[in-house]
C-alpha cells in the first residue's frame, strides 16, 4: 500500500486555519472577535479547505478522503487548535472534569 502524497493532514487543516484567523483578525480592526465567532470561522475555513482538496483531488482523477474521514479531520482540528488536542474527546465525556497523566500508560479520569 503506498502513501498518497497529496493526503490531507491534520497539520494541514490547522495551518490553512491559523493562516486564515491571521489575515482576518489583521483585516478586521473594527471590533475584536468574541471565541464563538473565531471557531466558528475557524470552521468555516477548515471545511472549505478540505472541500478544495477534494475537489483537487477529484480533478487528478484521484479517489478524495470519504466523508467521515473529512468530518473527523476537521473536528479534530478544530479541538487541536480551540481546545485540549488530543484530551478533548476525553474531556467531553459528561462527568470528565480532571484527566491526570503520569505516563503514556497511565491515564486517569
Amino acid at each position: 500500500m503506498s502513501v498518497d502524497a497529496d493526503a490531507i493532514t491534520l497539520e494541514d487543516v490547522i495551518e490553512a486555519i491559523q493562516e486564515a484567523l491571521v489575515s482576518a483578525e489583521a483585516g478586521s480592526s473594527a471590533r475584536q472577535w468574541d471565541d464563538l465567532e473565531r471557531e466558528a470561522f475557524a470552521h468555516d475555513v477548515a471545511t472549505s479547505y478540505v472541500a478544495r482538496r477534494a475537489r483537487q483531488a477529484i480533478e487528478a482523477g484521484r479517489t478524495p478522503v470519504d466523508v467521515a474521514t473529512e468530518s473527523d479531520l476537521i473536528r479534530r482540528a478544530i479541538a487541536a487548535y480551540f481546545h485540549a488536542g488530543k484530551f478533548q474527546t476525553l474531556l467531553d465525556i459528561d462527568g470528565v472534569t480532571d484527566i491526570m497523566v503520569n505516563a503514556h500508560d497511565a491515564v486517569w479520569l
